[in-house]
């Protein structure tokens, strides 16, 4: 199968490229689906390859574009290409699959080593847990907590549970990384060195007054 024609998100400074990645049949496409279009297949009947969305964050408006893997995750046949120009990372798990959560740690965060330098924190990271409409006492499921703790080993943003079934925290997730990207692209406030040498020029000369002061005083 083709790959996406691709973006490359350093075309503007307010687009960004998000790739999602994890095992097969835990709802990439039907995440993407919910986001964009609002809509939900039990069994979506198309790979969605690359959609793109528009969304304002603290009054600033950035565009999302969003890879999905095309199918091309059945056969673990991503390449270099896939990966390259990425500015953040969705991986996605299912709440009541163990094996794919198990995947994330087994595979793909050694793709993301190998092709991103998953520990570099100039690309944001989410642990998504899809399928949230599934979780019951009936049913085995990952415990949301052991997710808390690999986003914490790894050093991700905060994970965070979803269903594209029903919706829930779906505009959440990808909330998150916008505003992850949003705050990495706001320039570091550096300290005013001018004002700071001042201050300290002036502590230093009150410092002195007060020791000649002393000085005088013990000399009388």
């Amino acid at each position: 199968m083709a790959e996406p024609q691709g973006h490359s998100s350093s075309a503007l400074p307010n687009e960004y490229k998000v790739i999602l990645i994890g095992a097969v049949g835990v709802g990439k496409t039907s995440l993407l689906m919910r986001y964009v279009h609002n809509e939900f297949q039990e069994t979506p009947n198309k790979f969605v390859s690359e959609e793109k969305k528009t969304i304002t964050i603290n009054g600033k408006e950035i565009v999302l574009y969003l890879w999905d893997t095309a199918g091309q995750d059945r056969y673990r046949t991503l390449t270099r290409r896939y990966y390259e120009n990425t500015d953040a990372v969705m991986v996605v798990y299912s709440s009541v699959e163990e094996e794919s959560f198990r995947e994330i740690q087994d595979y793909w965060f050694q793709e993301l080593q190998h092709y991103l330098k998953y520990d570099d924190e100039s690309v944001p990271i989410l642990l998504v847990a899809n399928k949230s409409d599934l979780i019951s006492p009936d049913v085995d499921t990952v415990h949301f907590g052991t997710a808390k703790e690999l986003a914490l080993q790894k050093g991700l943003l905060h994970p965070i549970e979803c269903s594209a079934k029903t919706g829930h925290n779906v505009k959440q997730a990808f909330h998150v990384i916008a505003t992850a990207l949003f705050k990495k692209s706001q320039p570091s406030r550096k300290p005013n060195v001018s004002s700071v040498t001042r201050r300290q020029c002036s502590c230093m000369n009150r410092s002195s007054d007060q020791k000649s002061e002393r000085l005088h005083v013990d000399n009388n």
